[in-house]
């Protein structure tokens, strides 16, 4: 790991650097189309990374102090207590925002689901496109050191 991020920093646009932004790539992709990513990456913006997930029961819900007919896909817990849950988009409902009037809680949901929808988004399109910038330097550098006299079976006729 160290070598890869030292070639990194000496050549930001070489083979190591491809290799990076294309995994970025396939991450912020995930984030996008698959829930368990998206309800972790939406625990991580939320400073609650190290928070388990735990499948709803009854009892859980009833002890957690949830309000009964909202979406819980699962309970996130931190410290052994309760802090709040996923819904089935993946977003991150933290249960102090039960407390919040309606249109509080309609504005930080908005809010969240544009960051959990964009953000990702944004990051795969730009890592995409180091990745695209990437390829093609390196093509023309491996170009450039094969030279213009050796075109392989197309110049040996």
């Amino acid at each position: 790991m160290k070598r890869v991020l030292r070639t990194l920093i000496k050549k930001p646009c070489g083979p190591a650097f491809l290799v990076l932004s294309f995994l970025l790539c396939a991450f912020f992709h995930c984030v996008r189309v698959q829930w368990a990513t998206r309800a972790r990456f939406n625990l991580i913006l939320h400073g609650q990374a190290a928070a388990q997930m735990r499948t709803v029961t009854k009892a859980d819900v009833d002890e957690s102090g949830i309000q009964p007919g909202l979406s819980v896909a699962r309970l996130v817990y931190s410290g052994g207590r309760c802090v709040g849950y996923v819904d089935r988009y993946g977003l991150f409902i933290p249960l102090w925002l039960q407390s919040q009037s309606y249109a509080k809680q309609a504005d930080y949901e908005l809010r969240s689901q544009l960051i959990s929808d964009l953000l990702p988004f944004a990051l795969e399109l730009v890592t995409g496109t180091a990745g695209a910038v990437a390829a093609v330097l390196v093509m023309k550098g491996i170009r450039e050191r094969v030279g213009p006299g050796n075109q392989g079976c197309a110049g040996s006729h």
